[in-house]
Order: structure tokens, then sequence, then C-alpha cells
């Protein structure tokens, strides 16, 4: 591969566990920089580490992990490494917009029922 940098963005249905394998992480472009928000399956962890250590990547984004809440991961220890919990639509914004969207659920609901 030749990105500098690869955001994982997909669903964990079955047979993209650990789609960023081991080989995968080999193929990429040395120095590169692997990000994942998406699901904490998808990535093999272990081979991520190693490839941090080992200076194949040059650093990595954590938002989620394969179990959560991280209670230890030495992963996140690394000076390359970020990583943050996966609430980011917990801000006062997001959960504003939700609010709302219930509301304005509830309201179609009822002037659709009794129309």
């Amino acid at each position: 591969m030749q990105s500098d940098i690869l955001s994982i963005h997909t669903s964990t249905k079955p047979g993209n566990e650990q789609l960023i394998s081991k080989e995968r992480i080999a193929m990429m472009k040395d120095g590169a920089i692997l990000i994942n928000t998406a699901r904490g399956k998808l990535l093999d962890y272990d081979a991520l580490e190693i490839a941090l250590l080992q200076g194949k990547l040059f650093g990595a984004g954590l938002d989620v992990f394969p179990e959560e809440p991280v209670r230890s991961s030495s992963i996140c220890n690394l000076p390359n490494v970020i990583c943050t919990p996966h609430l980011a639509f917990y801000t006062d914004y997001t959960l504003t917009i939700m609010n709302e969207h219930v509301i304005n659920n509830a309201v179609q609901y009822v002037v659709k029922k009794y129309s």
C-alpha cells in the first residue's frame, strides 16, 4: 500500500475480524499512520504494537478496542499512539441534537396517530 494514513471505517460483519492483520500491516508503507475509529475487532492490536515498536509504522490513533472499556493496554502507553474513548457522540451539541430527534419523532408519531 502507498497510503501515508490508513483510516478504518467498516463494520464487524462475519469475515471482517482482524481485517487489518499482521500480513496487511506488513504490506503498509513504512512510516504510515493507522487510525481505527470503527470497531476494535477489525484490527490485530498485537501486530500493530509490534509494528509500532519496530518502527514499521510511525504512529496510530485508536478510538476502539477489542474489549471495551479498556482496562489496561500496553499499546496506549507508546509515545506514538493516541488512545481515546469511543464517545465522540457524547458532546453537548450531539446530545442536544439527539434529544431533538427523539422529541420530533414522538411528536410526529402522535400527530399521525391522532390526525
